[in-house]
């Protein structure tokens, strides 16, 4: 940014990345290097500010069919993948809070921050819904599966 230029006026990181969606559409935003897609067991690529914008949008659209609205907690158990910066981003433009899950936890620390932690719906990947639905079996918890 110029010296002499007047700050964005985005109030959520949503809003400043919708902004510099708008403004970058064509430009890489994200790269999912081999080694991670090696250990997610998905294609490596590019993804445009305007293909990652409109992941956050379906994301969003999914999150609210599942109910969820501002103030909620949402857990993702997605790893470093780009399903896990799409929700997060829609999950802030819902003004809903992100539990974030680690997927080398094991299932007791998985357990312990989904029963602390009032998240009421977590998303993961179709590989980890069973370690999910295992961790949270004491816990009123719905899985959304995104792949």
């Amino acid at each position: 940014m110029a010296a002499n230029a007047e700050p964005d006026s985005a109030s959520t990181v949503f809003q400043a990345f919708s902004q510099s969606a708008a403004r970058h559409a064509a430009r890489p935003f994200l790269e999912i290097v081999p080694d991670t897609a090696a250990r997610y067991g998905i294609e490596p690529r590019v993804l445009t500010y305007a293909q990652m914008l409109q992941a956050v949008r379906e994301a969003a659209d999914a999150l609210r069919a599942a109910g969820i609205s501002s103030g909620e907690r949402v857990a993702l158990l997605l790893g470093n993948t780009s399903e896990c910066f799409s929700h997060w981003l829609a999950l802030n433009l819902l003004g809903a809070s992100v539990v974030p899950l680690n997927p080398d936890w094991r299932a007791a620390e998985l357990e312990y921050t989904l029963s602390h932690s009032e998240a009421r719906l977590a998303v993961t990947r179709s590989e980890w819904r069973v370690r999910l639905t295992e961790a949270a079996a004491h816990v009123p918890l719905s899985p959304l599966v995104t792949t």
